[in-house]
């Protein structure tokens, strides 16, 4: 007789173990993204506007503003509330990285139309070339350094001459869409080697120039035209001699190729 008790109360009580219970509460996912809270929102069970609440890993916090708090979403790092999704659209890169990034490289050719005493002397009309390292400090600001080489003879006494000009510039910049026109003026030094009725000599002398150019941009290439006039102070002459000093002075108009670097 007891023993048909105590199997008739075990099996009551595995029935009772193995029976669900309706205090257990399915687990809560919470959406990745806080959910929008709406202004004109009841107020909550304790009593607190939802517009006080703030959201973490969908969580909330009475009391704290809900911009304040990050959202964390997996695998992805922290993210503001109110801040711009993820996969928002990049805004577009400034054009002047469109037209030759940062800092760039130009190759220049063209022509060197002699002026002042050298136009006086009969001197014809010769080669230029240029090449510049930029940089831009701010979209319409930049600053380069310049070497360049120009060669011409002709006139009294097949007078030639050889110069490497060296400059640093300041130069303005407009962008127009894929244009950009500029302008700028720069300083440094030329060195000259020239050469008349058999005579030769050399000497280095301060110069300026300035300088006014377009360029149109080709993705990260850009090319244009460009025209400049540099002017020297007045070389030694030959050997020495004072009534043969000459300025080295003229037009440069030149195209060019830029890319970045």
């Amino acid at each position: 007789m007891i023993g048909r008790i105590v199997t008739s109360f075990s099996l009551l009580f595995l029935a009772a173990c193995a029976a669900p219970t309706t205090s257990r509460v399915a687990p809560v996912r919470f959406p990745a993204v806080a959910p929008q809270l709406e202004a004109t929102a009841t107020t909550t069970e304790s009593g607190v506007s939802p517009s006080e609440f703030g959201y973490r890993d969908g969580l909330a916090f009475e009391g704290r503003v809900a911009e304040e708090l990050p959202i964390v979403t997996g695998d992805r790092p922290a993210q503001p509330l109110g801040a711009a999704p993820w996969d928002a659209p990049v805004a577009a890169e400034p054009m002047y990285k469109v037209l030759g990034g940062d800092s760039y490289t130009i190759a220049k050719i063209g022509a060197f139309m002699p002026a002042g005493d050298l136009d006086d002397g009969g001197v014809d009309d010769g080669l230029a070339v240029d090449l510049i390292f930029g940089h831009k400090l701010m979209p319409i600001l930049s600053i380069e350094g310049s070497i360049g080489y120009i060669t011409a003879d002709g006139g009294v006494g097949n007078f030639e001459i050889m110069a490497i000009p060296l400059f640093v510039n300041g130069r303005l910049s407009l962008p127009i869409l894929i244009f950009e026109a500029y302008g700028g003026l720069g300083l440094g030094g030329i060195y000259a080697d020239y050469e008349a009725t058999g005579v030769s000599d050399s000497d280095f002398v301060l110069a300026g120039q300035a300088f006014l150019g377009v360029e149109v941009g080709l993705g990260n290439l850009a090319i244009g035209a460009e025209y400049r006039y540099i002017k020297s102070e007045d070389t030694s002459g030959f050997v020495g001699g004072s009534a043969d000093d000459f300025a080295i002075e003229g037009g440069i108009a030149s195209i060019f190729v830029s890319l970045p670097f």
